[in-house]
């Protein structure tokens, strides 16, 4: 009996553990993503810093919006829609 109750609490522990580690993993993908998204808005801010120097920005607006919706749509379904485990 013991035996049987120590076995169960050993496999609670051990699917706990797998889902910690599972959550961990969809974290670091998460902020992985949300790195590359900044990284890219940085390198858009760059690129219109160097335009308006050049007095060549007509083109360039267009790109920040479609940046900017594509950050708010990741930031939204980060936010929203968590993966549960």
């Amino acid at each position: 009996m013991a035996l049987s109750r120590n076995l169960q609490r050993h496999q609670l522990v051990v699917r706990a553990q797998a889902r910690a580690q599972a959550q961990a993993r969809v974290a670091v993908l998460e902020l992985v993503l949300v790195l590359e998204l900044v990284l890219e808005l940085v390198l858009v801010q760059q690129q219109v810093e160097q335009l308006r120097g050049a007095q060549q920005l007509p083109v360039l607006p267009l790109q920040v919006l479609l940046l900017q919706a594509q950050v708010s749509q990741w930031g939204r379904l980060l936010q929203l829609q968590p993966l549960v485990l």
